[in-house]
């Protein structure tokens, strides 16, 4: 499956066109990424779309001469074969399938609450290190249940009209969408995607940053 969404300002490589003191977006960020700012952002709107993915195959492109005479060079020296040229094929919507069920999971790890110390008991170390859980909130609000389903129609699920707002639980900060194929009765369910979400609070007091004090 592959995450789809109009808005420009999403991409990576845009974001990096329109501020050239940005550097080069690191090697394991997200391209899947969504912006909610309370009070200011339309609905969300996007598209999980069903594809398939076929395997890389050999170029068959001839190489011109100048190439060959490199390759000849770099294996006379190194004694090693040129490299295969690989083409990997567009990814394929499948269009010809509708239906298929998508589960999203919205959440974020967070500190655990602190443990309850009885009366008299030892404290445990303030320096002790943490493990963080996995805090699931509501995808929709509008709904009861955490979990929120979304069927397919030509190979595409279109999610739009989600909203959020800030609540004594839910609060600014940046979130992560787990999406997965829960098709019931077959096997070849897609590989899941996450996309990242940040919530922005107009509200919310900025941290202050560390400086000389005036």
């Amino acid at each position: 499956m592959i995450f789809h969404t109009e808005t420009k300002e999403e991409d990576p490589a845009d974001a990096k066109k329109k501020d050239p003191k940005k550097g080069e977006p690191e090697e394991d960020e997200n391209p899947y990424k969504l912006v909610y700012e309370i009070g200011k952002s339309e609905p969300l709107k996007f598209e999980i779309r069903a594809i398939f993915q076929g395997e890389p195959y050999e170029d068959d492109t001839p190489v011109d001469e100048e190439e060959l005479k490199k390759q000849a060079a770099k294996k006379a020296k190194s004694g090693e074969e040129p490299e295969v040229r690989m083409i990997t094929p567009e990814p394929v919507i499948i269009s010809q399938e509708s239906g298929r069920e998508f589960e999203f999971e919205l959440g974020r790890l967070e500190d655990p609450p602190a443990p309850e110390v009885e009366e008299g008991a030892e404290a445990p170390p303030a320096d002790e290190e943490v493990q963080k859980m996995f805090k699931n909130y509501k995808f929709n609000q509008k709904e009861e249940d955490i979990f929120s389903l979304f069927q397919t129609n030509e190979g595409v699920a279109v999610i739009e009209g989600i909203e959020y707002s800030i609540t004594d639980e839910f609060k600014g900060g940046k979130y992560e969408i787990i999406v997965r194929d829960r098709t019931p009765f077959i096997e070849d369910h897609l590989k899941e995607i996450r996309i990242s979400l940040e919530i922005i609070d107009p509200e919310e007091v900025p941290v202050a940053t560390k400086g000389k004090k005036k």
